[in-house]
Parts: C-alpha cells; structure tokens; sequence
C-alpha cells in the first residue's frame, strides 16, 4: 500500500479529459516522464478559442518550472490577444519511422505531451521570473548573461502561465518495433520492414559577424557531441522500461 501511494503521488491522476483509451499501455503519466518531454521541447502548439469562437492554434516558444508551463509573446499576437485564457498545450516529437510490411501497421515511434487548463496572465515579479525561465529553457544560463529587458518591451510582451494538474495532463510514448501481422511477416518475405530513426542535432554555434565575445560555455554545450545524437531517444526508451516495471510491482500489491 506503501509503495501504490508513493507511485501515484509521483503521477498525475487520469481525468476524463486525459484518459487514454486507444492504445492505451503508450499513456505516460509519471511526473519525470511528462516534465522531461516538456523539458526536451523548445515550441508547443497551443489551441484556444479567439474572441469570435473560432479554433485557433498558435506555435509558442515555452518552459516548465515545476507544475506549471509558460509561454509568451507579443500583446496582439494570437492566444495572447486575450490574456487569461483556457487552452490546449501539445509538445510532441517524431523519433522515428516505422515501416511495418502493409501501410495499415505502419507507425511512427514519437513522445508527446497534452495538458488542458486555465492559462493565467502574469504581471510584475512573476512575469519577469517566468521569461527568465523560457529564456534558460531554450538555452541554460541565458538570462543571466542577456541584458534585462526594458520596461517598453516587457508592456509589449504577455505571459501565461499552464497549471498541470491532475486529470488535465498526459503523455504517450511509442518506442518499439514493427507491429506485423503474422500472415505478413510469414507470407511476405519481399517486403523490407523496419525503424528508420529520428534524432535532432544542434550544431555548431556560429558567431555573429559583429560579435566579438568568445561563444560562452553554456552555448557551446548546446552543440550535439558527435555519436550522441541517438542518446535522447535511448534515455526515453529506458524510461519507458523503468514505467512499465513500476506498474508490474503495482500488480503485484494490488493481487
């Protein structure tokens, strides 16, 4: 009981809204599997209903701090016409192609993140904090060494920020195989099947024709070493392995 307590102060608890139903041993609900989804991205498209009641999706540079995702942008740009807003976030990556020997069974292997909620608008201390944190997410220790930002730019800029909470957010990870059917791979030995994978590099940082400061530590580490670009696919997969051993001993307790 000990043990079924702790597993799920660790996840968020399913909800009507995030329960996974098709496919459902994909669903990700741990709290370090959804934040390091989240904390892997660098935009999220976030849909929201404008001021006419019509669908509208917004791509938005992002960071998480905690339980809670921010995003930002211009005043008149967007979902951020409105500030306070009820929205959908997703952040989601494609890590590779799986090509099964009928089209049916083809897929993809991908991480993805939904959260629902109330985005609430931020003002003075919080959303200074809350840009800081976007800023360091798409590169560590950036807003410490950026200059700080007038009082101009900050009257023009909006920030939001998303709860994740309990019933409202979810993950789902494929990070297997081919699904062939039997007659498939049996009967059709002349159809080629297989993973092709899907990873992101960063590369060199390139140095602005009128910079003269040397590329700072914190930028360089951006830069993808050479033979580790397959690592951030790997780390997901032993993630994905320890969930599924947490929900065995689950089982287990519960019999």
């Amino acid at each position: 009981q000990v043990l079924i307590k702790f597993w799920f102060a660790m996840s968020y608890a399913k909800g009507p809204v995030t329960r996974i139903i098709r496919e459902k041993e994909r669903a990700q609900y741990d709290h370090d599997v959804v934040h390091s989804i989240l904390d892997a991205g660098l935009i999220a498209h976030v849909a929201y209903l404008d001021a006419t009641g019509r669908l509208r999706v917004s791509p938005m540079v992002y960071g998480r701090e905690g339980s809670t995702v921010y995003i930002h942008g211009h005043v008149g740009c967007g979902a951020l016409k409105q500030g306070s807003l009820d929205v959908c976030l997703s952040v989601a990556f494609d890590d590779g192609i799986v090509l099964a020997r009928s089209a049916f069974n083809s897929s993809m292997n991908y991480r993805s993140v939904i959260a629902h909620g109330k985005a609430e608008e931020l003002h003075g201390e919080a959303k200074s904090r809350a840009l800081d944190v976007i800023t360091n997410n798409v590169c560590p220790g950036r807003a410490q060494q950026a200059r700080a930002m007038t009082e101009p730019e900050l009257t023009t800029t909006r920030v939001l920020a998303l709860p994740l909470q309990d019933g409202l957010v979810s993950g789902k990870i494929r990070a297997h195989g081919v699904g062939d059917d039997e007659p498939d791979t049996t009967n059709r030995p002349d159809i080629w099947a297989g993973i092709i994978p899907i990873t992101r590099v960063f590369g060199a940082p390139v140095t602005e024709h009128d910079c003269k400061v040397a590329v700072p530590p914190n930028v360089a580490a951006l830069q993808t070493p050479a033979g580790d670009s397959g690592k951030i696919t790997a780390v997901f997969g032993v993630g994905v392995v320890l969930g599924a051993l947490g929900a065995c001993l689950i089982a287990k307790q519960l019999k």
